[in-house]
């Protein structure tokens, strides 16, 4: 996992010294060839981020509605009922439901465009069930157990995302409930 996940990845004397010479170099390789090929060397899931960015260039998205988007997929972390959604459905969901709160004049059969379904491969309909949960955990957050995501994104840094005023109460338990 180091060696996948980590920018500087530990060399295997590192392992060797870790283990206090339980092991030679030899043998720490050989067992994660093994491990790789029990893995089929499929070591992770594409992360929902990578497909929110893809969305949002092909949306030509602005970067607060990007940013909420991403407010909304990291508050889907802490939501086990969320783990079984797709990464790519998340974030086309996330990203349909940043494009409504922010176009307070649309519906939200209307902010997916061909352009966004064709690269996506997801019809707003396909999305909504989704988008429905995301705007449920949107509601709840000020007042959530768990605030660290909301105060993360009430930073300047996250242009206070979590804060604007488009984040109304009643108009997200409108579309969690599907009256939108």
């Amino acid at each position: 996992a180091a060696k996948y996940e980590e920018i500087y990845a530990p060399e295997v004397k590192d392992f060797v010294y870790i283990t206090d010479r339980a092991y030679t170099e030899r043998e720490i390789l050989k067992m994660e060839i093994k491990i790789l090929n029990v893995l089929s060397f499929d070591l992770g899931r594409p992360l929902p981020l990578h497909f929110l960015r893809r969305a949002s260039k092909a949306g030509g998205v602005e970067a607060v509605t990007h940013t909420l988007a991403k407010y909304i997929m990291e508050l889907s972390l802490g939501d086990y009922k969320m783990c079984s959604v797709a990464p790519s459905k998340l974030a086309a969901a996330a990203l349909a439901l940043s494009m409504r709160i922010l176009d307070d004049s649309s519906k939200m059969s209307n902010v997916w465009s061909t352009t966004l379904s064709h690269y996506t491969r997801y019809t707003i309909d396909q999305l909504l069930p989704t988008v429905h949960s995301l705007s449920a955990l949107l509601a709840n957050a000020p007042l959530a157990k768990l605030a660290t995501v909301y105060q993360k994104y009430s930073h300047k840094k996250f242009m206070k995302i979590s804060r604007i005023p488009s984040l109304d109460a009643t108009l997200l338990k409108n579309i969690a409930a599907g009256d939108d």
